[in-house]
C-alpha cells in the first residue's frame, strides 16, 4: 500500500476544536498511522502533517498547528531522534507548554539531550505493551479527552 493511500485513509483534522498534534518521523508512518486510525475510530480529532496544504510554508503551518493543539503525541524511534524536524517539534511543544506524551515505537534510546529535557514526560512503550493497555493508558492522559468528539 502506498503512503498516499495510507494517508488518505486517515485525513488530518482541519477544524478549530481541540485536537491532538502528531509528531513523527515519516519512515515510521506505518506504525504511526495505525495509531492515528484507531484514535480517529474512537472519535479523537487528530492533526498530522498530511493536513498541510500544498504550496503553504511547511514550518509555519506545523508551528501554528502545534501552537493551537490541545496536546501532543510524539512517536519516538531511531528515525525520530535522528530527525532535526522532529526534535524541533518536540522543543516547540515544550516551549508552548503543551501536554506531551512520548510513545516509544522501539527500544532505541533518546539522545542524552532529549533524555535531559523530556525524560520526565509521560511515556508509553507501544513496542512492548499489549495493545489494549496502550490505548487505555493513552486515553487516560491529561487533556486528551478534550480532543474527543461526543
Amino acid at each position: 500500500m502506498s503512503d498516499s493511500v495510507k494517508h488518505s485513509a486517515f485525513p488530518a483534522y482541519a477544524g478549530t476544536a481541540p485536537y491532538i498534534f502528531i509528531s513523527y518521523a515519516h519512515s515510521d508512518s506505518y506504525d504511526v498511522l495505525s495509531v492515528v486510525g484507531e484514535l480517529q475510530r474512537e472519535h479523537y480529532r487528530v492533526w498530522y502533517d498530511q493536513g498541510i496544504l500544498p504550496g503553504s510554508a511547511w514550518d509555519e503551518n506545523v508551528a501554528a498547528r502545534l501552537r493551537d493543539s490541545q496536546c501532543v503525541i510524539a512517536f519516538v524511534s531511531r528515525a525520530y531522534t535522528a530527525s532535526a524536524n522532529c526534535r524541533d517539534e518536540l522543543s516547540l511543544a515544550r516551549s508552548f507548554g503543551k501536554n506531551t506524551v512520548l510513545v516509544h515505537l522501539d527500544d532505541s534510546p533518546m539522545t542524552p539531550g532529549m533524555r535531559m529535557r523530556y525524560g520526565r514526560l509521560f511515556a508509553l512503550f507501544l513496542h512492548s505493551m499489549p495493545e489494549e493497555e496502550f490505548y487505555e493508558k493513552l486515553a487516560s492522559t491529561e487533556n486528551i479527552g478534550l480532543t474527543r468528539e461526543v
